[in-house]
């Protein structure tokens, strides 16, 4: 399937509020603080790899806290919406190969073969 005059379409789901850039703030920051738990504990031997991710983990939390909350600042004073982002394409053409026009065309529920003109040369 290929499309054509692709564009980017954008939904506005709402302003950005505090709350909002705090939480994304911790999930990043646990994601984060869990990686480098991760990899520092590979180098150590015994229980203590269980706290070092644990540690990771909150330690990065509590920055990721901090770090969204300057953001939704920030994105406040600029007064930002935080909107989906979608491409679309004005015209879709599905591509099939030799001997299977038929089958993709009863595979998208579209009319026989002998119903459409056949295109230009």
């Amino acid at each position: 399937m290929a499309g054509d005059n692709l564009r980017t379409v954008e939904q506005v789901t709402g302003r950005i509020d505090l709350g909002q850039a705090i939480l994304g703030g911790i999930g990043t920051g646990a994601w984060v603080g869990l990686f480098v738990g991760l990899i520092v504990g590979l180098f150590t031997v015994g229980p203590a790899w269980l706290g070092l991710i644990l540690g990771g983990i909150l330690i990065g939390a509590a920055f990721g806290a901090v770090f969204g909350l300057a953001a939704g600042i920030a994105a406040r004073r600029r007064g930002e919406y935080s909107a989906l982002r979608s491409v679309v394409a004005s015209r879709y053409d599905v591509i099939a190969l030799d001997g299977t026009v038929g089958a993709a065309r009863q595979a998208l529920g579209l009319a026989s073969p002998a119903q459409y003109p056949p295109p230009p040369a």
